[in-house]
């Protein structure tokens, strides 16, 4: 059935009686918009490439986190961690450059002791040797850093090895070894030199678990890498400072040796030799043990690094790592690495997944079909497709305030864990000991862009001012750059934060026997603390806070210059009085958003017409669809559907349109009223107009339909002020 548009007939005020043009137009009314908007329209258009792309990215985070990933990371190669010798290094370059000075000082120290402590003041100051334990922060780390801790441990590796540590051998211990300044109580670093100081062993080691897949048994061990070289055949390169270019020696694999002890250090264990195959993509170590009657195992070496809730099939945020068998005898003197494999799961991450994608779909269709009006515009007007481009900020707001609102619930939906996930990865930035951490969740990344476009939005409407939308994006950008500088030095609850991360590393670390080593491993995850969370986003508070001062310094600079926008074109009296149907009483409806501001109107001075502007219907939703039509633009793809499928499976109501006159009534299309699925392609935005009906009879239907006195008196008032257009909703 048609729907009529019902025009209330009423006195116009002087003013308006030139509102309608006598006759129709018989030409095409199109203004060139001014230079800035142009530039507006694709400044907002690249700024849809870039949302769909950092949308896009929070899809594919939240994909990860749903099905589980390693982001295709090789764990065999990947270096997780590492921990500096420095002052081991200056050792040797003090040996190399000036041996005559270094050797008495050294031989002079190790007179009746076997362990000797490598120390420095301060960085200004030379090295030092000394027998006393220097490690003074007491705990776990104090206790295996024990001279007689030390010697013992070394004299059990060297037994292992089916040697015996001497007493002319000396035990070297890095004051500022990586571990022991970061309390790392499952890692323990010692280097073994003869007198002469002509080579160095050094033995890495550190707890970790075993797999047995013949005994069907997970247990504690201990793998050791030894690595021997002599001071004579290591390189030095100018100027000395970078480890890894420096000192280069190849290893022999004689020179490396590996070995294990099963149960320790929860139980004394004898350590025997394992034959490494390969440390695998799950940066397992792969090896042999070799027992007594000649009876082979294959056995699996890692560590566990992170926290689950639940099980770690449901939430899990780790890594898996192992030891780094080294290939270069120098850069192992200059560090200790680790390789390792992130893990990460989400079993309901689909929450964030579906938000990002509505998002991304929503905006691909409204750049596309901004493509399409500028091309249709472009061939009816004879402009460039860059001046009839629309601008789609008002699209990309409504698109993103959406996905704002509809994130609130994804995050009770997983009770919090990818803000968890979040946290944990902006304070690893801030660890000096891990080069590389588990990439954060992008799908928090968009909720807070979305949260940040929504309070800059809100602050619009109070204001009542426009603002920017790329300017929002670009300062987030901006601060989420500077992450490790706004949630360190300037972060909210900074400290607090430290001490979190602090208590998480203590939950992980596994206490074993007095005077041994800590097994490090990953633990349930501890109660989300909401301040370590709000300083992990401060870089995004003072982001909002910055946009949200710069808005009220323009407001401030607008009402002190009388430069305020208005929310209508300069004809007040004109934008005031005139409603076009099409319009749904949307007329008053204040401009306000993160958009250029537009007139609503604008007058055609060769006829005294005053039309819609391009960008007022652009605004509303609307498009003209084979130059004869204006329907919704969203209307579009249904009557797509309808003539693709030829049946009106979707009521859709729309405009018959000439040139810039648009039909007064209201119709419903059916999918014969159309020549085919291509024309419906064909869109384009100009200025139109819409004649008001002076019909009694048409004011009396409209009365006679009203329910209630109090209907009725409110319509009649309002007949007597001004005209009414009284229609069916689209």
């Amino acid at each position: 059935m048609l729907h009529n548009s019902v025009t209330e007939a009423a006195k116009a005020p002087p003013e308006v009686q030139h509102a309608g043009p006598a006759q129709p137009p018989s030409r095409l009314i199109y203004t060139r918009r001014n230079l800035l908007s142009t530039m507006a329209a694709l400044v907002a258009f690249l700024t849809g490439l870039l949302v769909i792309y950092i949308y896009g990215s929070g899809v594919k985070s939240a994909m990860d986190s749903l099905k589980s990933t390693q982001f295709g990371i090789n764990g065999s190669t990947f270096i997780y961690a590492q921990y500096e010798s420095p002052l081991l290094m200056s050792f040797v370059k003090l040996l190399k450059t000036d041996a005559p000075s270094v050797v008495p000082a050294f031989q002079q120290t190790i007179q009746n002791a076997s362990v000797v402590y490598i120390v420095q003041v301060d960085e200004t100051s030379t090295l030092e040797f000394t027998t006393t334990n220097c490690v003074a922060s007491g705990g776990t780390v104090t206790d295996i850093h024990d001279p007689q801790v030390v010697r013992d441990f070394v004299s059990l590796v060297y037994s292992g090895l089916g040697a015996s540590f001497t007493n002319d051998l000396i035990a070297v211990i890095d004051c500022n070894f990586g571990a022991i300044v970061g309390q790392d109580s499952s890692t323990f670093r010692v280097h073994v030199v003869d007198p002469k100081l002509t080579y160095i062993t050094t033995i890495s080691t550190e707890a970790m678990q075993m797999t047995r897949p013949q005994m069907r048994q997970k247990t504690v061990s201990m793998p050791v890498i030894v690595v021997n070289t002599t001071f004579a055949s290591i390189k030095m390169t100018p100027p000395y400072d970078d480890y890894s270019t420096a000192f280069s020696k190849p290893l022999a694999p004689t020179d490396v040796r590996v070995l294990v002890a099963i149960g320790y250090p929860f139980e004394d264990a004898i350590f025997q030799p394992l034959a490494v195959e390969r440390v695998n993509e799950q940066s397992q170590i792969e090896g042999t043990l070799v027992w007594p009657n000649n009876w082979t195992e294959s056995v699996y070496l890692n560590a566990y690094d992170g926290t689950y809730r639940d099980e770690s099939t449901i939430f899990g945020y780790y890594f898996s790592f192992s030891i780094h068998i080294p290939d270069d005898a120098a850069s192992n003197l200059g560090y200790l690495s680790f390789v390792g494999v992130p893990q990460i799961k989400n079993s309901w991450a689909w929450g964030y997944l579906l938000v990002c994608l509505q998002l991304c779909l929503v905006v691909a269709l409204d750049m596309f079909s901004a493509v399409l009006v500028a091309v249709g515009t472009s061939r009816r007007v004879q402009f460039n497709v860059f001046h009839t481009l629309p601008d789609i900020s008002h699209h990309l707001e409504k698109a993103i305030l959406v996905h704002a609102i509809l994130s609130i619930p994804c995050c009770l939906l997983d009770g919090g864990w990818a803000w968890y996930e979040w946290s944990v990865s902006s304070a690893q930035l801030r660890n000096i000991y891990n080069t590389n951490t588990i990439p954060r969740p992008l799908h928090i990344w968009c909720i807070l862009l979305s949260w940040t476009v929504f309070v800059c939005t809100a602050m619009t409407k109070i204001l009542r001012c426009n603002f920017n939308s790329t300017a929002i994006l670009f300062v987030c950008l901006v601060a989420d750059a500077h992450e490790t500088y706004f949630n360190g030095p300037w972060g909210l609850f900074v400290e607090f934060s430290a001490q979190c991360m602090m208590d998480s590393n203590a939950e992980s670390l596994t206490p074993s026997r007095s005077l041994h080593l800590d097994i490090w491993s990953y633990h349930s995850q501890p109660t989300l603390k909401p301040k370590f969370v709000l300083n992990e986003v401060s870089g995004f508070v003072y982001a909002a806070g910055f946009l949200l001062t710069t808005q009220v310094l323009m407001k401030v600079i607008y009402l002190i210059h009388g430069r305020l926008r208005r929310q209508v074109s300069p004809h007040s009296s004109d934008d005031k009085a005139i409603s076009f149907p099409f319009e749904d009483g949307q007329t008053n409806t204040p401009l306000r958003g993160l958009f250029l501001s537009f007139d609503k109107h604008e007058e055609d001075k060769a006829s005294s017409t005053i039309l819609a502007t391009p960008a007022w219907i652009w605004y509303l939703g609307d498009v003209v669809v084979d130059d004869v039509f204006v329907f919704r633009l969203t209307d579009v793809p249904k009557l797509w559907l309808n003539q693709l499928l030829r049946r009106d499976y979707f009521h859709i109501y729309g405009y018959d349109v000439t040139l810039n006159e648009v039909n007064t009534n209201l119709k419903l299309f059916l999918h014969e009223d159309f020549q085919n699925a291509a024309s419906l392609w064909r869109l384009s935005l100009v200025p139109v107009h819409q004649k008001h009906l002076q019909d009694n009879k048409v004011l009396s239907l409209v009365n006679a339909t009203r329910k209630g006195s109090n209907a009725s008196k409110r319509t009649s008032n309002d007949s007597k002020k001004s005209k009414v257009h009284v229609q069916p909703k689209r």
